[in-house]
């Protein structure tokens, strides 16, 4: 299927060109027939001054910033809609290994029972993970405040963990006069290459030689006041089972390298993980102003077997197995305030911290935590035409590049500015 896809990748830029080509005689959906097309593309740049953010982005800025999708909607039953979006995204040379165009989502969404007071539905195929508020629509510029959204739930680093799984969904809706009551439960698989998770460490990806997929079971509760203006969340997310087989790496990139015999000179290492997230969600909005926060805890249970080896040893020596606990915890609350129809600005704070087993650790300096404050502004200047920027004064290096020569011990600042442009045209 992908094979197919990136082979539809020209055909699909040249629908987004031809599109805002035609933006000046037209806007909204296309309507292909029964088939409703909508579509989006972005141009970003990013400025980070002390730490690279992505590629270069530290020296003159880097435009390598690239959004660009199409969704297609289509009802051949009044009980079945089939929703699908293709997907190219740019993020830095940091992510190389995403592919030119991907099948972000591609489901069949049938109402099994439909009343006045109860629906329920049933989504089969590849899902959006129900994840936080913004996991459906991180990518979508036109439909959230701010170009990234806010990183200490959405990072870059494990955005493949959170964002999509082929699998079925239940979403059951229970409306009252006070408001609708949403619950639902997911089980998926996480079928594309996990070596994806290893984007921001790209150095690990030569040695990796083999990743179980996935399974992520996620069940979340959604409320949403009769007038929409309030929203409550709760989301739990479980991905089980993965394991990482990670062959003949040198010994000087395992965080255990010190303690290791000096004969050693190379790793093989089998790796498995179990992670676990709640998180909590409120957003109340008005017609001239917003404000949002989101909470997560996370909790992720590693357990490594290695063997040494040597070119003066035989056979690999067994190494003591470790188990590792990571704790994380990830909040951030943002208001947004419009000025007018087309003008939106808003500030925010995200503070993410972890530890391992109790304990601070450092991969590089300042890792185990990041605090930001986000300022920035929404311009939509022409009628689907959209500049955004924003500022980011962060103080902290979690979760950003770890690979030789990036970002090395030498080179780290602890307080650091990230700058972002973004236009984008929607149809």
């Amino acid at each position: 299927m992908l094979f197919i896809l990136n082979k539809l990748c020209l055909a699909v830029r040249f629908v987004i060109v031809l599109s805002v080509l035609c933006a000046a005689f037209a806007s909204g959906a296309y309507d292909l027939g029964p088939v409703h097309v909508h579509g989006f593309l972005s141009q970003g740049y990013i400025l980070s001054s002390g730490n690279e953010y992505i590629d270069e982005s530290d020296s003159g800025g880097s435009f390598d910033f690239t959004q660009a999708g199409v969704n297609f909607l289509y009802r051949p039953h009044k009980r079945v809609i089939l929703f699908s979006q293709l997907l190219s995204r740019n993020f830095g040379d940091a992510y190389s290994n995403e592919k030119d165009i991907s099948l972000d989502y591609l489901f069949a969404s049938i109402n099994v029972y439909s009343s006045a007071e109860h629906v329920f539905d049933v989504r089969l195929g590849r899902i959006k993970n129900a994840y936080g508020l913004l996991n459906n629509i991180r990518d979508i510029p036109f439909t959230h405040v701010g170009i990234l959204s806010d990183q200490s739930l959405y990072n870059e680093y494990d955005r493949y963990l959170a964002l999509y799984g082929d699998g079925i969904l239940f979403d059951y809706k229970y409306k009252t006069r006070i408001g609708q009551f949403n619950v639902l439960t997911e089980l998926a698989r996480l079928s594309d290459s996990k070596k994806d998770m290893f984007a921001t460490e790209e150095y690990l990806l030569p040695y990796i030689e083999d990743v179980d997929e996935i399974l992520t079971k996620s069940l979340q509760f959604i409320y949403t006041s009769s007038d929409g203006s309030i929203k409550l969340a709760y989301s739990n997310n479980i991905f089980d089972d993965r394991k990482t087989e990670i062959r003949n790496m040198p010994k000087a990139l395992s965080p255990l390298s010190s303690s290791l015999p000096s004969l050693i000179t190379h790793l093989d290492v089998n790796q498995m993980d179990y992670a676990e997230n709640h998180i909590l969600s409120m957003k109340y909005s008005q017609s001239s102003y917003s404000i949002m926060a989101e909470y997560m805890k996370r909790k992720i249970e590693s357990e490594y077997s290695a063997f040494g080896l040597s070119s003066i040893l035989p056979d690999p020596v067994a190494l003591p197995s470790v188990k590792q606990e990571l704790k994380s915890e990830s909040y951030y609350l943002q208001g947004a305030y419009r000025f007018n129809f087309e003008l939106e600005g808003f500030v925010g704070y995200h503070s993410s911290s972890r530890t391992i087993d109790g304990e601070k650790i450092n991969y590089i300096p300042y890792d185990d935590y990041r605090k930001e404050i986000v300022v920035g502004v929404d311009w939509e200047f022409i009628e689907n035409l959209m500049l955004k920027g924003e500022v980011h004064f962060v103080n902290g290096t979690y979760e950003i590049l770890r690979e030789p020569g990036v970002n090395s011990e030498g080179d780290i600042e602890r307080k650091w500015k990230i700058f972002l442009l973004q236009l984008s045209y929607k149809f």
